[in-house]
């Protein structure tokens, strides 16, 4: 059903892809190996404190911890430019 549909598609906004996992991402574990998004310099939580977890890999959205709709939007904005 639509509802669905968007909570599993809505799962871009978070989390990550990593390159021994997927294989579709030059991005591997620890910061040697993550995208200027994942490395544990960055601040991508919610309440803004630090600590990412696990470092590494390429996220789908600057704000990978968040759960909004800014991998949507990034996605319309570049077809748009497409056209």
């Amino acid at each position: 059903n639509d509802q669905e549909i968007v909570a599993l598609s809505g799962a871009h906004t978070i989390g990550r892809a990593f390159k021994e996992r997927s294989g579709t991402c030059p991005f591997g574990y620890g910061d040697a190996a993550a995208s200027k998004y994942t490395t544990g310099n960055n601040v991508v939580r919610h309440d803004k404190k630090a600590g990412v977890g696990m470092t590494g890999g390429a996220a789908w959205t600057k704000n990978w911890l968040t759960f909004d709709n800014s991998y949507f939007t990034r996605y319309k904005e570049a077809m748009s430019d497409d056209n």
